[in-house]
């Protein structure tokens, strides 16, 4: 994981750790901390839908933020990206996906936190690997990643 991207997630670790706020990294940070991609290129945060608002209002407070709009894949309830120091970050509560019609809803809770990860004298909530094998099988384009989380499970338990 590059150093600013470090930098950038222990800062919001700082800021949100302690504020009573369910939130967890995924995506390539989470594949990262479990040795199955390296470099992430940026950060991907889910958060239980009652938090959104809290996490909004420190996340605003510390870069850019832009509204993402969802798209016939995606029917995330609450989707917001930021910019913070160069870094790029997606915030979902509420993930929902839609795979052949159906749609597939991930609620994050305080169970979807598999591991911590520490940066600096900070943890932070890494989610489990196992519910984004599930998420990247539906989402298109991802067999590549579906295919290193497989080879990851065979020989782990997250």
């Amino acid at each position: 994981m590059n150093n600013q991207l470090k930098i950038v997630l222990e800062k919001i670790a700082r800021k949100v750790n302690g504020r009573g706020i369910t939130w967890g990294v995924g995506a390539s940070v989470m594949l990262a901390h479990y040795g199955i991609v390296e470099n992430p290129r940026d950060i991907d945060i889910l958060i239980e839908l009652k938090d959104v608002e809290k996490l909004d209002k420190i996340l605003s407070g510390m870069g850019e933020k832009k509204r993402g709009l969802p798209d016939k894949v995606y029917k995330t309830k609450c989707f917001y990206e930021y910019t913070i120091d160069g870094i790029e970050i997606d915030v979902m509560g509420g993930l929902c996906i839609t795979y052949e019609e159906k749609d597939y809803l991930f609620n994050f809770t305080e169970e979807s936190i598999g591991d911590y990860m520490e940066i600096g004298s900070v943890r932070i909530p890494v989610c489990r690997v196992s519910e984004w094998y599930e998420i990247y099988k539906l989402i298109p384009k991802r067999e590549e990643r579906v295919g290193a989380i497989e080879e990851y499970l065979r020989g782990n338990d997250k």
